[in-house]
């Protein structure tokens, strides 16, 4: 099953569930750098796992993490 991501509303980790602001989840590389690795490691140049990002509705930032943290999606439709 694909789940388009735009369409996730809720998202299950470990400590509980977090909802989702609107079409803000995404799937990509997951990746720390250090200033070490020069101005392209913020571009996306940092090789990583897979991983996602979303703004949680009502907290400031965004939460992040490895893929595999992800234990079950809610999502619209």
């Amino acid at each position: 099953m694909a789940i388009p991501p735009e369409r996730v509303t809720s998202v299950l980790l470990t400590d509980g569930w977090h909802h989702v602001e609107e079409s803000s989840f995404e799937v990509e590389k997951y990746a720390f750098h250090t200033a070490a690795d020069g101005p392209d490691a913020a571009a996306g140049h940092v090789l990583g796992h897979d991983g996602f990002r979303f703004r949680e509705a009502g907290a400031p930032g965004v939460v992040a993490g490895p893929i595999s943290a992800v234990v079950a999606v809610r999502f619209s439709g």
